[in-house]
Parts: C-alpha cells; structure tokens; sequence
C-alpha cells in the first residue's frame, strides 16, 4: 500500500502543473485581446515618446464649505416683495348688470333687424312651419 500514495502525489502534481499551464495561456490570451492593434500602438508609443499626451495631473483642490446664508433675511426680502406686488395688484371690480337697460348694442340689433327684409317663400313652403 506504501506504492499508492507517491503515485496519487504524482497525479495531483501533473494535474496543478497543467492547471497552471492553462491559466498561464488564458492569461496571454486575454492580454493579447485587450491590446491595441500594432499600428494604433506604435503610433500611441510614438506620441508618448514626443510627450504629447498630457499625463493627467493628481487633483488637489480641497473642498471649501460656502458660507450658511441668512435664512432670516432672505425671508425678510421675500416677504417686502411679496407684499409690495399685493399693494400694486387692482382687483376687477364687478358693475351691476340690468337687463332692462337699452344699450348701444341693442339700438344697433334694432337698427339691424329694421334694414333686414323677409324672405318670401315659395308655395311649396306656404303654411308649413320651418
């Protein structure tokens, strides 16, 4: 039984060796994928050698808080122009409305109706009602 066990290592050995064989190519694989075409990559290497390409600068802005603003005042301000545009607005105010006064515009329909003639009917439409 003393055979089995460097016989088992040896497997379990192989198959770690070939495990790692096959992410080793997976891996160049990958990396050939993710590059650019040689012509796009000599011309981005050639523009680095140039130093054309800016490289990015770290930021170091720090962050500045505004001021809290007066809260009170600017309801203050608010509250003035809102009453002001109340001072300035006029109501429409209503005006009594008599259905027996004579208007101008009733004079006028008078005069109107008085100018119109009526149409004089053929004898097909004598005494029906239309």
């Amino acid at each position: 039984m003393d055979y089995k066990v460097p016989l088992y290592d040896k497997i379990v050995s192989e198959r770690e060796l070939a495990r790692k064989e096959r992410i080793g190519k997976a891996a160049i694989e990958s990396l050939n994928l993710a590059m650019m075409p040689p012509r796009m990559e000599l011309y981005y290497r050639q523009l680095q050698k140039a130093s054309k390409i800016p490289k990015p600068k770290p930021k170091t802005k720090k962050f500045k808080a505004k001021a809290v603003p007066d809260f009170r005042r600017l309801q203050a301000d608010f509250q003035s122009t809102l009453d002001a545009c109340k001072q300035s607005f006029n109501p429409t105010k209503p005006e009594h409305f008599a259905f027996n006064e004579t208007s101008l515009l009733s004079t006028t329909s008078n005069s109107l109706t008085k100018k119109l003639t009526p149409i004089k009917m053929g004898p097909a439409f004598q005494g029906k009602k239309i």
